[in-house]
């Protein structure tokens, strides 16, 4: 990381001397980390029998955001109706507590 900011202070203060090679040493590390992942792949294609398509599905997660099963709003709106209703429990339950205690404290 300290080649980016290197090659950004360079081209700040126009030093594109300097900047050029820094860019190109930038690049290469880009291409060299991307070309080892490709490679990792290829041979976990071939020696493990592993589908870089198989591979993909793995690590994605899918959601069916049109689903109309799923009703998200609503869920929602129940949720909160929910807590709503559970703070409103809470402050009765309170309530009462204070007036029990302001009742043992008039005898």
């Amino acid at each position: 990381m300290a080649e980016v900011t290197d090659f950004l202070d360079q081209v700040i203060n126009q030093d594109f001397a300097s900047a050029a090679p820094t860019f190109a040493d930038i690049m290469g590390d880009r291409v060299s980390d991307s070309l080892e992942q490709e490679k990792v792949k290829m041979a976990d294609s071939v020696f493990n029998g592993v589908d870089a398509e198989e591979r993909a599905n793995e690590d994605q997660y899918e959601m069916d955001l049109d689903d109309p099963e799923i009703d998200d709003e609503d869920d929602l709106d129940d949720a909160a109706e929910e807590a709503l209703d559970m703070e409103d429990d809470e402050e009765e339950a309170e309530d009462v507590e204070e007036d029990s205690e302001s009742d043992e404290e008039e005898q």
